[in-house]
Order: C-alpha cells, then structure tokens, then sequence
C-alpha cells in the first residue's frame, strides 16, 4: 500500500486490505486506472488478524508481483480514491520500508500508521469521502529515507 528537505527519489506500490480503491495520485498526477496497486485476490475480510494475510489480503502476499513500482518523494501529497462503502468506519495507511525491491517484498513485515481519517463532527471516514468523490489526501512523512516502500491503506 511515499519534498520539502528530501530530493531523493522513493518508489511505492500501494496495496491494500478489504475496503478496494483503483486509483491515486500523486502530487495531482495519476499514474492511471490501477496502475501501481496490487489488487487484492478476492474482497474477503481477513478473519485472523494474526495471520499474514493481514497485509495484502488473503493470499495477497505471493511473490514477485508484476504490478509497476511508482515514484514519489517524502512530504508529497497522496490522493487515493475508495470504492463507495456502506459500511462505516476509518481508513488508516501504513508504510512497509524502505525495503530493497517493492516487487519482491511479500507485505508481511513491520508497518508504520501514517494517516487516519476516523470519526470526525459525528461522520465516519466513508460518509466525509462521499462528499468528495470517495477520495482523500495524506501527505508522506517529510523525513523518508530513499527507496522502495509499500503503501497499504486499510479500511
């Protein structure tokens, strides 16, 4: 599932876990209708939240992926956009990395909470999505190292 300091150039794919999205930008500039995403296998929800599945959904986390590796730098601007949910609750992204290859790296490994979009003035994340073509912006930590990172977006 990232300039003001770092000039350094990152490279991410973005993975995600039940919740789907197709499509995100950055700095304004998509790289295309799923381009850079692994998509999930299957939507199924993840019953274990102990098993490694956790990550890139079930049976997300096989090995070399063909999806293309995207550039971004720390402190640029990230737009993804959801698929409409009923179902309420919080989007939250997560950084894996940096990590020697993005194509090569399973997901299963120690993320980072980046971004959250909860309960806010009595409307969960997807109701405030809504409003705004089921999108929303978070910005890349200002202090990335250079290289590869997945970026995983749950909800």
């Amino acid at each position: 599932m990232y300039a003001s300091a770092l000039l350094l150039p990152l490279a991410f794919t973005a993975i995600q876990a039940h919740q789907n999205f197709h499509q995100f930008w950055v700095n304004g500039v998509s790289p295309g209708l799923e381009e850079c995403i692994r998509m999930p296998p299957s939507n199924s929800p993840v019953t274990d939240v102990t098993s490694n599945d956790i990550t890139c959904n079930v049976n997300g986390n096989t090995v070399p992926r063909t999806e293309a590796v995207c550039a971004a730098a720390a402190g640029d601007t990230i737009k993804v956009q959801w698929d409409s949910s009923t179902h309420p609750g919080p989007i939250t992204h997560f950084l894996l990395g940096p990590i020697g290859d993005a194509t090569l790296e399973s997901g299963v490994g120690s993320w980072v909470k980046i971004d959250e979009q909860s309960y806010v003035d009595g409307q969960w994340a997807n109701e405030i999505m809504e409003a705004v073509d089921m999108t929303h912006e978070f910005t890349l930590p200002s202090n990335l190292e250079s290289g590869d990172y997945l970026v995983c977006l749950f909800s």
